[in-house]
């Protein structure tokens, strides 16, 4: 993210920690400068600014400053949430425990839904539509994967897991042109996903990618990007708690734009499968008897 790439200050020159601690002050005033208002008051050329900024993988001011906004926007509506690293204290009892990861869970996916760009949703609904088969790869938590595999399975659409690099890096070689590719990574960075996804663009195959918000390395190179809730560190978290609920909310959501896309079509090849294979499923239990 753009604010730890400000802190952290590697390979950064005199001139370059000038701009950086500019950006990392408290006041909000840069948002309204031009990149000319910006040079002048930091003694800088336009120019400088812009390298600055090019530095941190952006074309130019434009692009750095909507993303850094976007950035701040959404670290100040975490102060006060619920930690997604650890949601639960030493001292909590079970009620409390129960409470916070309810509100943890609400909280992740308000916040995925914040980031939620719908043109992308529209494109992401058209290509899911047009592709047979669909190849899902990631190195983590493969249950909303699984979940995601068996809702489509019941309209006729092929999805295939995979969690082994070898094995997606032939599947990206040999159907690049056929499959669509979903590659899921949160920090955007994991060096089998960055040469599968490098494979693709190389294949000129379809990618969607589901990551971090701000630039990364997969978020470059995929035709289109969905954000996952961020604020769970890479290392020092002890569960993907808030993670897990926002992946399995996109996935729900890519799914659900593509059965309304046919929703006529869908609906009635679901209750003739339910029928067919379906039918001796019984229970005594109102609340869910058909």
């Amino acid at each position: 993210m753009i604010l730890d790439w400000l802190k952290r200050q590697e390979n950064f020159t005199l001139i370059d920690k000038r701009i950086a601690n500019f950006f990392l002050k408290d006041d909000k005033n840069w948002q309204q400068l031009s990149i000319r208002s910006l040079a002048k008051l930091l003694f800088v050329s336009p120019s400088t600014i812009t390298r600055f900024c090019q530095k941190g993988g952006f074309s130019g001011f434009v692009s750095f400053k909507e993303t850094l906004e976007k950035e701040n926007k959404m670290r100040l509506e975490q102060l006060g949430k619920i930690n997604p690293n650890l949601p639960f204290e030493f001292e909590d009892n079970k009620e409390s425990i129960a409470k916070k990861l309810q509100k943890l869970e609400i909280e992740a996916i308000k916040e995925t839904s914040s980031l939620l760009n719908f043109s992308d949703l529209d494109t992401i609904t058209k290509l899911v539509n047009i592709y047979e088969t669909i190849c899902v790869y990631t190195l983590g938590d493969l249950g909303p994967l699984e979940s995601f595999k068996n809702k489509f399975s019941k309209i006729g659409k092929c999805i295939i897991i995979e969690n082994m690099p070898l094995s997606a890096y032939n599947y990206v070689r040999f159907n690049s042109k056929r499959w669509l590719f979903i590659l899921i990574s949160y920090s955007g960075e994991t060096p089998d996903t960055i040469k599968i996804g490098q494979e693709l663009r190389k294949n000129h195959g379809k990618m969607i990618a589901i990551t971090s918000v701000g630039k990364n390395t997969l978020s470059e190179l995929s035709d289109i990007n969905l954000n996952l809730a961020t604020g769970g560190k890479l290392k020092n978290n002890f569960g993907n708690f808030s993670t897990s609920i926002s992946e399995m909310y996109l996935l729900d959501l890519i799914y659900s734009y593509c059965f309304t896309d046919k929703f006529i079509e869908n609906y009635k090849r679901k209750i003739e499968v339910a029928n067919e294979y379906e039918k001796f499923r019984k229970s005594n239990n109102p609340l869910i008897r058909d």
